[in-house]
């Protein structure tokens, strides 16, 4: 009885088998018709572990040696001579028009857009680079010193201890907006459009969430031990014991938002309607 069951399971398993083989038949008389287009010349000096394609598949920007010093080559020209170019730095916007990058001279850094030279620091931050589609909006974040500055399109903020925290730099979805979360001294305060909120005690890790539409923002924020939200710089009268890392502010609506939030060792889903005058 067994052995008669077990025949029919195989009749049954290799009759899609032999099906799926004449798939493959037919899909392999399909004509590729192939074309290729030159890009650039590979330099013999080029860094091999670097180079950077840009979106649409039309450019080409690697790293390559020339003696001591080291260039970007972008479609096969080579831009200026630096002492060092950041690791993992090249970076396409991502209409394929413009090629960023991080050059070091002597000890000091520099973000370099289209072979055009920023202001030097003592450091950057590679992975705070934030190019906005067209490339016309780059932000990204330095050091100077101990403290840490947010330059957005070459304009340099205020000095903080630290900025950052989960997310560095969050544009808004049309671009307009820039947002991050910074520390200064034991406070910290959230920077929307180059203008700080007031201080808290803390600020929730997911940073600042703009509407749909760009017209709102939130975030959550600690004073002593209980948490709030702050929407438009509104705190919410409810709150909180704790807030949850895996639960970001979510904009349902361009004038609706929830998170989860605890008290009192219970979960409580928080619906926050934004009342417009």
């Amino acid at each position: 009885m067994n052995l008669r069951r077990r025949n029919i399971l195989a009749i049954i398993l290799v009759l899609p088998l032999l099906s799926g083989a004449h798939g493959l038949l037919e899909a392999a008389s399909v004509r590729l018709e192939t074309s290729e287009t030159p890009l650039a010349a590979w330099s013999t000096d080029g860094l091999p572990e670097t180079p950077m394609i840009s979106p649409n598949g039309e450019r080409v920007a690697y790293v390559a040696r020339r003696g001591p010093k080291f260039v970007v080559v972008l479609d096969g020209k080579p831009g200026m001579e630096w002492d060092g170019i950041g690791q993992d730095a090249l970076l396409f916007s991502r209409d394929s028009q413009h090629l960023f990058y991080a050059g070091q001279r002597g000890s000091k850094w520099m973000a370099v857009a289209d072979e055009v030279a920023g202001k030097e620091f003592d450091g950057l931050v590679a992975t705070s680079f934030r190019i906005s589609p067209d490339g016309k909006r780059v932000a990204y974040l330095a050091k100077s010193k101990d403290k840490t500055v947010c330059v957005a399109d070459g304009i340099e903020s205020k000095k903080y201890d630290f900025i950052g925290f989960g997310i560095d730099l969050h544009f808004s979805d049309d671009w307009r907006r820039l947002s991050y979360i910074a520390q200064r001294r034991n406070k910290w305060v959230a920077v929307i459009d180059g203008k700080e909120s007031e201080e808290y005690d803390a600020i929730g890790s997911s940073g600042v969430a703009f509407s749909p539409d760009s017209r709102h923002l939130a975030y959550e924020a600690s004073l002593a031990v209980r948490w709030v939200v702050v929407v438009d710089g509104v705190q919410t009268a409810n709150q909180f014991d704790g807030l949850f890392r895996s639960a970001d502010l979510v904009f349902d609506t361009p004038t609706s938002l929830h998170t989860v939030a605890g008290r009192r060792h219970e979960f409580w889903r928080v619906n926050i309607k934004i009342i417009e005058p």
